[in-house]
């Protein structure tokens, strides 16, 4: 589940919309970052973080490049 909340919420990035929230009953929580991508003019990077908490704590982070 983490893993597809990242993957919807780079395809929202990468699309120019903004970041939506997840459902709170899913217990996960979303961040992203959009920045310049060093080195490369014309590309910024996203970076999506989904966290939870609970007896096994973890995140899943998903990186891309995206052409702007």
């Amino acid at each position: 589940m983490a893993t597809q909340c990242a993957v919807d919420g780079v395809e929202q990035l990468r699309a120019g919309q903004p970041l939506e929230p997840l459902d709170a009953t899913l217990g996960l929580e979303r961040s992203a970052a959009v920045t310049p991508w060093d080195g490369h003019p014309g590309l910024v990077r996203i970076d999506v973080t989904v966290t939870w908490a609970g007896a096994t704590p973890g995140r899943v982070t998903l990186i891309t490049a995206v052409r702007r």
